[in-house]
């Protein structure tokens, strides 16, 4: 947490040294902070999931690494979704990996209306498949489950 709040600190002071304040609205900062807990439950969802392979598999950590470097490239923290080509514009627009990073920081540089309302549906639609996904997980993890002494 120290590290991640002096990283936001200098690069936030570097980008106003540089750029200059954003200009947020009260409509952008609204919809920003909606788009933020939608991708804190999409997130804690698939985070979830690769936890709950560990009944499965023996070991998850590759699951996780996988997760992360998916975040990274179609989640649009490496390069901005809308540069991407057609194809992958596209899929990466239908995965939940968009709803946790590049969503929520477009809404807050002010998206617009039309955006807002599509990141939103596609957030909640990801929250409702991914809890369908981890309740079979777990039930189908418990059943096979094996513990020493009973």
């Amino acid at each position: 947490a120290v590290t991640t709040s002096l990283n936001l600190l200098a690069g936030g002071l570097v980008a106003w040294a540089l750029i200059g304040l954003p200009a947020i609205t009260l409509p952008c900062l609204i919809q920003a902070l909606v788009l933020i807990v939608l991708g804190a439950a999409v997130r804690f969802c698939l985070l979830a999931a690769i936890a709950l392979l560990s009944f499965f598999v023996e070991e998850s950590r590759p699951f996780y690494w996988i997760y992360s470097k998916l975040i990274f490239t179609l989640g649009g923290l490496f390069i901005p979704i809308d540069l991407y080509p057609e194809i992958f514009r596209r899929l990466a627009t239908l995965l939940p990996f968009q709803s946790i990073t590049y969503a929520p920081a477009r809404a807050f540089i002010g998206g617009d209306w039309q955006q807002f309302v599509s990141s939103t549906g596609t957030a909640l639609l990801w929250c409702i498949l991914l809890a369908g996904l981890l309740s079979f997980e777990f039930s189908r993890g418990v059943k096979q489950i094996n513990v020493n002494g009973g």
